[in-house]
């Protein structure tokens, strides 16, 4: 059984704050960033409108909160719900 409510994380954060909280500047309305998980120099990378998902366009694939924590981190899933306490 997990250690964190993942459903929990899922709705109360978007993908904006978690890419704020690791100071990458997140993409505004309908527009693409550079991707922050290769190092893209191409705005690659978009966050859907309601802020829960994200999409690499290159090559990185797509993700929910937790998945991109994951991916910056440079960790899993499985590893992220065994070191909360």
């Amino acid at each position: 059984m997990s250690r964190f409510d993942v459903a929990a994380i899922r709705n109360r954060v978007d993908v904006a704050t978690v890419l704020s909280a690791f100071g990458i500047d997140p993409p505004v309305g309908r527009r693409r960033i550079p991707c922050p998980l290769h190092d893209g120099h191409n705005r690659n990378f978009s966050v859907t409108t309601d802020g829960s998902r994200w999409a690499c366009w290159s090559h990185c694939g797509t993700g929910d909160v937790i998945d991109l924590i994951a991916r910056l981190t440079r960790s899993s899933v499985f590893r992220l719900a065994r070191l909360t306490p």
